[in-house]
This record gives structure tokens, sequence and C-alpha cells, in this order.
């Protein structure tokens, strides 16, 4: 695949900017990893990605996920190099985002009542999503496996609905991360950084986007995501009612928590990336046209939420081996 050749090949010349950079990671309170390790390995896929994006496509739609991925992707670059104050970061996340949206949705019959409404919803779900993804990246192969689910789910999305777009940005995402994987799994060479997780986050959540604006199903849209989704909405409700200060490091993400129970990371990457698939494969449940289908793939993947949410309560004291060391 041109995607992950492209991106082997950029594998060495990052690994060196970096290390001339001295971007490294060091372990912290909030880190599962014990030694300290490139961070911004992503700028690979990154690069990789939007060359192939910008040969492949000339659409209007995929004009806007391409700028979007490229713009979040540099101020990740920048936060992983030299640090971006949390406040500021998010505001250029938020401009990046109204800017690339409306031409994720040209062509698409809204009202124009509701216009502002809609493209103020895409945004905020759109970073939203791209912080998550963020949050989520904390264990070696976790965000390469949820890139590589959601990218193959976006290829049999944009083929079923004769949508280029979302087949071939499906294809990128995919590719760039089996081209990324060689640096984080099973140990960590590099780590994706922020550049790394924005690219990814910005392109899964733009293809939903562009899913979305040519008529899938939601569910088959956003399936794949929906693990990611949960884990840090429901930590992040968890944190604000027990009146935590949830702005601040914490371990307490259901796979860290799994972790600490002693699970290697690839184990928990690996479970991870089962329960990503069986949420795609209900997904596409939706795209059969039955309602009782898709009312019964609903409620797997909720039921699948659930035992992702509980597992590290149903796992508690069944893991006889000691707390996990880092595979970093």
């Amino acid at each position: 695949m041109v995607a992950a050749g492209a991106t082997l090949a950029l594998d060495r010349p990052v690994s060196a900017l970096l290390r001339r950079l001295a971007v490294i990671d060091y372990p912290g309170s909030r880190s599962s990893h014990q030694v300290p390790t490139l961070r911004g390995g992503g700028l690979g896929p990154a690069v990789a990605g939007a060359v192939i994006l910008a040969l492949a496509l000339e659409t209007p739609r995929s004009r806007g996920l391409l700028m979007a991925i490229m713009g979040l992707a540099a101020l990740g670059f920048v936060e992983d190099v030299r640090g971006v104050p949390a406040v500021r970061r998010l505001v250029l996340q938020m401009v990046i985002g109204a800017v690339t949206v409306p031409f994720m949705l040209s062509g698409v019959g809204i009202d124009g009542r509701l216009y502002p409404a809609v493209v103020a919803l895409a945004v905020l779900a759109l970073v939203s999503y791209v912080n998550a993804f963020n949050f989520m990246d904390g264990i070696n192969g976790i965000s390469v496996t949820q890139a590589v689910v959601a990218g193959l789910n976006f290829v049999v999305v944009g083929a079923a609905t004769d949508t280029k777009e979302v087949a071939v940005g499906g294809a990128v995402c995919a590719g760039t991360a089996l081209g990324f994987a060689p640096s984080n799994v099973p140990r960590a060479r590099m780590f994706l950084g922020d550049v790394g997780s924005y690219y990814f986050g910005s392109l899964v959540g733009g293809l939903a986007i562009l899913g979305l604006a040519s008529g899938s199903p939601p569910e088959v849209v956003l399936a794949p995501l929906t693990l990611y989704v949960a884990d840090t909405g429901l930590t992040l409700l968890r944190r604000v009612r027990a009146r935590e200060a949830w702005l601040s490091p914490h371990r307490d993400h259901v796979y860290q928590r799994l972790t600490d129970l002693g699970l290697s990371h690839m184990q928990v990457s690996a479970g991870i990336g089962g329960l990503m698939a069986l949420c795609a494969l209900l997904g596409m449940a939706s795209l059969s046209g039955s309602l009782v289908a898709r009312i019964v793939a609903d409620l797997g993947v909720l039921a699948v939420i659930a035992v992702y949410e509980t597992s590290p309560h149903l796992l508690a004291g069944k893991v006889s081996s000691p707390p996990a060391a880092s595979d970093g």
C-alpha cells in the first residue's frame, strides 16, 4: 500500500529530526512508559497522508479535509517541539475547524437557517474527537489500532455509498497507521505525539463528517469511534462528578486501569481493537435497510461499550501478573 510505504520511508528522517530537536517524552505521573522515548513520530504519517490526499483528491470536501489535517497536525507538531498553552491550543483548534468544516459540508443541502448551527456542531464534534484521540493515545498500539479499524471501515462505507473521498481517505488512514506501526508496536521507538494524534484524530473525525454529509447512516460512520469517545467522555464525567481537577494528568481511562491491573500494552490494545472491530461490524447493519437489524445492532454497540467500561471491575483480581511495566 502506497500510504504505508511512504510512511515507512519517512521513519528514519523523522527520527533524525526529532533527535536533533530533542523532542523526547520523559516518563511522568500519567505515563505508561518507563524510558525516555522520541515524541512526534506522527509527523511521518501526517506528511505522507497529506501528500497522498492532495494528489488523489480534488474536490472541495477533500480540500477541507486536507486543510484540517495539515493545520491541526502543524499545531500538534508545534506543541510537541515547544509547547502551546492549553487555552490557546483549543482556540486554534476551533479556528482551524471553523475554516475547514464549511468546505467539508459543501454541496450538502442544509437549510440556510440551520446552517450556522450545523457548522458549529460539526466543528465542536471534530475538535472534541481530535482531543479524545489525543487523550487515548497513552499505550503502545492503541491509536494505530483505532486508525486502522476506522480507516478500513471508511473504505467499506465509501465503496458502499460510492463516495470516493471517504474510501480514499479511509485507505490513507489505515495505510499510514500500518506504516507507523513498526515504530510503536510491540515496543515504542517513537510515540505519535500531538502531531500524530491530531493528524489521525482530524482524519478520522473529518472522514466521519464527510460520511454523514454523503448521507451514510450515522451508525456505520460513528460505530468504530464509540469506544474512544465513550472512554474519554465517561472518564471526564466521573472526574467532574468527583470534583477532581479534571484537566490535570491522571490514569483514570479504562485502558490505563487495565494496564494497571497487569495487562500488557499489547493485550489491552488487541482487546480494544477487537471491540472496535465488533462495533464497526455492528454498524454495518445500518446499511441493510432493515429497521429491526439496525435497532439490534445499535443495542449491540451499547452492550460492547458497557462491557468495555466495566472491564476493569470484571477483571480485578483475575489478572495474576504484577502491574504491567511499560512496553515503551
